[in-house]
């Protein structure tokens, strides 16, 4: 048994490009399911996670996480090249993977993953976001994960099929790969977590690290959110409870996919060339007033900045 004070990596997988690798709830499933075959697998300890729609961050303590990553990155490549006609890698070469030790460390590196999905203006609270391990800890009645539904995922390993449950939205439950007690540990009580999930004034979180932890540098949003350093003043406005309602990558992307494509008589986007990219760009510039590097990277396009 892993103890929380010891080391954890936080990993985050980028997609190429800034592309949209999630497009779909679906795909957001796929994904959370490589992830947990990956850890099941491997039997390495996953204390968090969060999926978002061009990237998704991980916190996982064992002795190789190389193994995990590669196995990830290389499953859903598959599934989401031959879901869409793609070709090529999905993910950067180069995951970044850096140890973070220290119990108020690991917390605070916690924090930035649960609550990743209010960096991005995705939703209010974490507790709203579907695609992370947030409902894995401290379960009650309001804050619960899906129910299994009775069916199984067959995954093929060598010449055998094993089956994992599923939930009703298909994805293997939190409980069999999340390892909640882990987490809970850190954060002593429900009451802690909560705070933890819902302050704002994150510039104490480095007054508390540099206390307890002198010699290390301390967790930032900076520092758990790399490439993302040009919309670091966006990410802290959000951090600091300024929200509004926005158009996400998974409204335009089904806007594209199933009203844009199928009246062109084409199935994937992949299948576009330039000059009906850009036609399909500026539609739904006019239909969202979406900013245009969003749409691109809805596209597969390059982001201009």
């Amino acid at each position: 048994m892993i103890e929380a004070s010891d080391k954890l990596y936080h990993i985050v997988f980028h997609s190429k490009e800034n592309e949209v690798i999630c497009r779909n709830n679906q795909n957001y499933t796929a994904l959370e399911n490589c992830i947990a075959l990956a850890v099941i697998k491997s039997k390495e300890i996953l204390p968090a996670y969060s999926v978002m729609s061009t990237h998704a961050h991980i916190a996982l303590a064992g002795t190789d996480p190389g193994k995990s990553i590669k196995k990830i990155k290389l499953a859903y490549t598959r599934y989401f090249n031959s879901r869409y006609k793609r070709t090529g890698s999905l993910f950067e070469d180069d995951t970044y993977c850096e140890p973070v030790n220290g119990y108020i460390r690991q917390r605070i590196l916690l924090n930035y993953i649960l609550r990743n999905p209010l960096h991005h203006g995705i939703c209010e609270t974490a507790f709203r976001y579907r695609h992370s391990s947030i409902c894995a800890y401290f379960p009650h009645e309001d804050r619960k994960d899906c129910p299994d539904n009775g069916k199984v995922l067959l995954i093929r390993e060598g010449t055998k099929n094993h089956g994992y449950p599923v939930d009703t939205q298909g994805r293997i439950p939190l409980k069999y790969f999340v390892n909640a007690g882990w987490t809970e540990h850190l954060y002593r009580t429900e009451r802690s977590f909560l705070n933890s999930m819902n302050r704002w004034n994150t510039e104490d979180w480095e007054k508390e690290q540099r206390k307890m932890c002198p010699d290390e540098n301390p967790v930032t949003l900076l520092s758990a959110e790399p490439g993302f350093s040009r919309y670091l003043d966006e990410m802290r406005a959000y951090e600091r409870g300024s929200f509004q309602l926005r158009t996400t990558d998974i409204d335009i992307c089904g806007y594209i996919d199933q009203i844009i494509l199928p009246e062109m008589g084409m199935d994937s986007y992949t299948s576009l060339d330039d000059r009906q990219k850009y036609h399909v760009l500026a539609t739904v510039r006019q239909h969202f007033g979406a900013p245009e590097a969003q749409i691109r990277r809805c596209l597969g396009m390059p982001v201009r900045f």
